[in-house]
C-alpha cells in the first residue's frame, strides 16, 4: 500500500541518467547505480496539479490552483470523521514546469490534469491510487464531493499524455492534506498520510487502527535535524511510525527530505521583525458567516475566547474540541467551528 516515489530521476554531473543505467525499487527506495563518474543527484517524481485546476474553498466558492495562497480557508475531506472539512495550506510547491501532463476523463464528463504522481480516491480498492499507477485503469470509479459534502462515484473513461508546455503546482493541507480539486478528493502521489489507516464506509479512517497507532509514534527527535516542529505536527510525522514495516525511518525521512524540503515551495509568510505567522480563524457554524481572525506568531499561544453563547470550538479539519479559555500553542493556520 505504502511507496516511495514510483520513478526518480537521476543525474551524474548534470546529465540525466538513462533508465538502463540503474535500477530503483519503490517499495525500498533503494537506487543503485551501475557507473558513478561524477556528482549524483537524485529527484524524486513530482506530485501536481496543472495550473487551471479548479480548488474548492470552504465558502463553497473555487479557485484556481496556481492561486491559492497560505490564508485561504480550503475544503477538505476529514478522514477521521469522514466528512468534509476545511483547513489552511502547511505547504505550497512553486510554480513547476513541464512539457507533458496527464488527462483523465470521466464519466461525467469532468477531467483532472496532472503531472506523474497524484492520488485519488479508488472506490472499488478503498484507498487513495496514484492517478498513473498501472492499477488504476478505465472502468475504475473514484470519490467526488460536491459543495454540501456528499460524495457520489464517477467512472474513468479515458487516459491521454497530452504533450504542451504548463505550469503545475502542488498544495498540502495541514492534518489531512488532501485539497478538492475539480470536486475530486485529491491527495499526494504517494498517498502516505491517507491510507496510513484502513477506511471504513465515508472514506472514514478506522478508529481502532488510529487507537493502536498511538501507542508506537515516532517524536519530534527523530524529525528534529531535518523539518520544523510546525511542519512535523501539521503533516502528523509522529504517525509515519504505523507504516514502518514497510518503510525504515531513515527511508522516510529521505522521501520527505526529496519530496517537501528540496522541492521549491512558496515562503509562509513573516511579520516585521521576522517572525513567522499564522491565522487563526473561528467562524459560526455557518461557514458563510462572519469569521474572527487573529494573527499569531508560530509557537505562540492561542486563547479560545469565552463568549455566552458558545459552549466549545471544533477544530475544522479533524473535528478536536476545545473548550472557551482553553489554550493551544499555534504552528500553522487554524481554523475552528464554534458550536453553540
Amino acid at each position: 500500500m505504502y511507496s516511495l516515489p514510483s520513478s526518480i530521476t537521476i543525474r551524474i554531473n548534470g546529465t540525466i541518467l538513462g533508465t538502463d543505467k540503474y535500477t530503483y525499487s519503490s517499495s525500498t527506495g533503494q537506487a543503485v547505480i551501475n557507473s558513478v563518474t561524477g556528482d549524483v543527484s537524485v529527484e524524486g517524481s513530482a506530485s501536481c496539479l496543472v495550473e487551471g485546476t479548479k480548488i474548492l474553498l470552504a465558502n463553497g466558492k473555487y479557485k484556481n490552483v496556481e492561486d491559492i495562497g497560505y490564508y485561504d480557508l480550503l475544503a477538505v475531506w476529514n478522514y477521521k470523521e469522514g466528512k468534509k472539512g476545511y483547513a489552511y495550506p502547511i505547504w505550497i510547491l512553486s510554480a513547476g514546469h513541464a512539457n507533458e501532463y496527464l488527462k483523465s476523463s470521466f464519466s461525467d464528463g469532468s477531467y483532472l490534469k496532472t503531472v506523474d504522481t497524484h492520488s485519488i480516491f479508488d472506490v472499488g480498492k478503498n484507498q487513495f491510487i496514484s492517478i498513473d499507477d498501472i492499477d488504476f485503469t478505465v472502468g475504475n470509479k473514484v470519490a467526488k464531493v460536491d459543495k454540501n459534502g456528499n460524495l457520489y462515484s464517477v467512472e474513468l473513461i479515458k487516459q491521454e499524455k497530452v504533450s504542451e508546455f504548463i505550469k503545475y503546482y502542488h498544495i498540502i493541507t495541514s492534518y489531512n492534506h488532501n485539497v478538492i480539486s475539480n470536486d475530486f478528493i485529491t491527495t499526494d502521489g504517494n498517498a502516505f498520510f491517507a491510507n496510513v489507516y484502513q477506511f471504513d464506509n465515508n472514506m472514514k479512517w478506522n478508529g481502532k487502527e488510529m487507537s493502536l497507532a498511538k501507542k508506537s509514534h515516532y517524536t519530534y527527535d527523530d524529525f528534529k535535524d531535518l523539518i520544523p516542529y510546525g511542519l512535523y505536527e501539521g503533516l502528523r510525522l509522529k504517525e509515519a511510525s504505523y507504516f514502518k514495516k514497510y518503510l525504515d525511518l531513515d527511508t522516510f525521512k529521505y522521501y520527505i527530505n526529496e519530496s517537501v524540503i528540496k522541492n521549491h515551495h512558496k515562503s509562509p509568510v513573516y511579520d516585521k521583525d521576522g517572525n513567522r505567522i499564522w491565522l487563526v480563524t473561528i467562524s459560526t457554524e455557518d461557514i458563510n458567516q462572519f469569521i474572527d481572525k487573529s494573527f499569531k506568531k508560530e509557537a505562540t499561544y492561542y486563547i479560545f475566547p469565552i463568549k455566552k453563547d458558545v459552549k466549545f470550538y471544533l477544530d475544522a479539519s479533524n473535528g478536536e474540541k476545545y473548550f472557551p479559555g482553553d489554550k493551544i500553542k499555534i504552528y500553522y493556520s487554524r481554523h475552528f467551528i464554534a458550536i453553540k
